[in-house]
């Protein structure tokens, strides 16, 4: 979905993921593939050259007790780099502290416009199993809110049950 003016900067960690979107993207100019930590990446690549918008999308793994910490450091980061970018974080529900922790860190950094839409397949009460996953907008496009609201209304009634639902809420306005 590229528009001729756009560019890709994938960066991967693991190197089998890596291998599969070189293979993916191979022969197009517009995307470049990097087999490297996302965090480190946004130092080293950002800002683009000629770029003055973007899109970041970070997905990390959640294998380490620090990684909502983490993210805190590369927001920061990511926004005194380019301040027009949206960021995106996907993020898991498995209970409710650690999340809310991460935002009220995310409005203590002074981050505006944090836009947080979530499916839940039950109520995040039980925090050794993945009740849901959320993907947070810094950022948002312009009306983001009311298509998140289509689409995770969609998606609760899709692929969940009684208990399942979607959920859109501003944690810190624009």
């Amino acid at each position: 979905m590229l528009r001729p003016q756009d560019r890709l900067v994938c960066c991967e960690l693991h190197p089998e993921d890596a291998a599969t979107l070189r293979r993916l993207f191979r022969g197009n100019p517009a995307v470049a593939v990097h087999e490297r930590d996302g965090y480190g990446a946004i130092r080293a690549l950002w800002p683009v050259r000629g770029f003055t918008r973007g899109l970041i999308l970070m997905d990390p793994p959640f294998e380490k007790s620090d990684d909502f910490e983490r993210l805190a450091e590369a927001v920061a980061e990511a926004r005194r780099r380019l301040r027009g970018a949206c960021v995106a974080i996907w993020y898991p529900v498995k209970h409710r502290t650690p999340v809310r922790s991460f935002f009220d860190r995310l409005r203590d950094q002074g981050e505006r416009g944090l836009l947080a839409t979530e499916l839940l397949l039950r109520p995040p009460t039980d925090p050794s199993r993945l009740n849901g996953s959320g993907l947070l907008l810094i950022n948002p496009p312009w009306k983001f809110d009311e298509t998140a609201r289509k689409i995770t209304d969609t998606l609760a009634r899709r692929l969940g049950n009684e208990e399942s639902r979607g959920s859109v809420e501003w944690i810190v306005p624009e």
